[in-house]
């Protein structure tokens, strides 16, 4: 039987084994931001607390993943395919426009990763 014609291998073949650290452990974020460099991407996760008397806008630090920029590609195409199901399941996520990268910002990460200086 070719490939294409095969069954579908149940979700169990197809996961990998896997075992808690000890230093595991489970956040929450609702804000994100990001670090590039010639070398690696940091993705910072915070969470909008609700702190009496905190400024409206303020975003607590929770934790910094570092990833390779082949792994920061292959975790995007794995979310976007998360997200399309989801949506294909339960309609379309809406999110407020300024969550939506402006040109600008962009244009400024790509503009600081150009401007890094690598040493030999």
């Amino acid at each position: 039987m070719s490939e294409e014609h095969a069954e579908p291998r149940p979700i169990s073949e197809l996961q990998v084994p896997v075992a808690r650290s000890p230093r595991y452990q489970e956040v929450y974020a609702n804000g994100v931001r990001f670090r590039i460099s010639p070398i690696d991407c940091t993705l910072t996760f915070g969470m909008s607390p609700d702190i009496p008397g905190a400024p409206a806008n303020l975003v607590q630090d929770e934790v910094s993943i570092t990833f390779t920029h082949a792994f920061l590609k292959i975790l995007t195409r794995n979310l976007t395919a998360v997200v399309e199901a989801i949506e294909k399941e339960i309609g379309p996520i809406r999110i407020p426009e300024r969550n939506v990268p402006s040109k600008e910002r962009i244009t400024a990460l790509t503009q600081a990763l150009r401007e890094t200086k690598l040493v030999e």
